[in-house]
């Protein structure tokens, strides 16, 4: 009856006493939800707009918040298909950021491969 009272107030001593389970702060959070949302999207092709405008706009609006902004340029290409077209397009957008003053080190090119038998789409991000 004795060792009831005293370890009524106690606690069992596991893994999480010692390592507890961290919590994401704000900023965490805020930047999961934002990191697959591209700042810009150009749908490539003979019926679309010039890029280049939109390409200055987004650096220009970025750097303006924020100067060491990174940019992130995903060329998507269809499963199986030529990557050569999307790839120079996306090289020409990132020389075009890079153009707007941006150091070519904060500039990065990828490939994604999408199921969609037509991707001709490039996303921008922004870091």
């Amino acid at each position: 009856m004795a060792a009831l009272i005293l370890l009524a107030g106690c606690t069992l001593v596991d893994q999480r006493t010692f390592f507890p389970p961290s919590r994401a702060g704000a900023a965490e959070l805020a930047q999961a939800t934002t990191v697959d949302t591209p700042a810009l999207t150009v749908r490539l092709g003979p019926t679309e707009p010039d890029w280049h405008a939109a390409i200055m706009a987004l650096v220009d609006a970025t750097l303006t918040r924020r100067a060491d902004a990174s940019f992130e340029v995903v060329a998507s290409i269809a499963l199986n298909a030529d990557a050569s077209a999307q790839s120079r397009a996306a090289r020409a957008i990132a020389e075009a950021i890079v153009g707007q003053g941006v150091l070519p080190s904060r500039v990065r090119l990828a490939l994604r491969t999408s199921a969609d038998a037509g991707a001709r789409d490039i996303m921008i991000y922004v870091r």
